[in-house]
């Protein structure tokens, strides 16, 4: 919960999905790329969430209709 990062901290990002269509959503994908300017953490992505060769990461899941998932 600080607003200043210094090197060699940690930080942590998560991402909130809710399903709030009228069916279940199965197969998606959700991506998102490392930032520029910082390094994952080796193991640190989870839920089976994958990373590609030029830093996207990628989660495969199916979410149920109201259902959350944060990643």
């Amino acid at each position: 919960n600080q607003t200043i990062v210094f090197e060699k901290d940690i930080i942590t990002y998560q991402i909130k999905v809710v399903n709030r269509g009228e069916a279940d959503a199965i197969a998606i994908r959700i991506h998102d790329r490392v930032p520029e300017g910082t390094i994952l953490v080796d193991g640190s992505i989870d839920n089976d969430g994958t990373i590609s060769d030029d830093g996207e990461i990628t989660w495969k899941m199916d979410i149920k209709v109201e259902e959350e998932k944060i990643n």
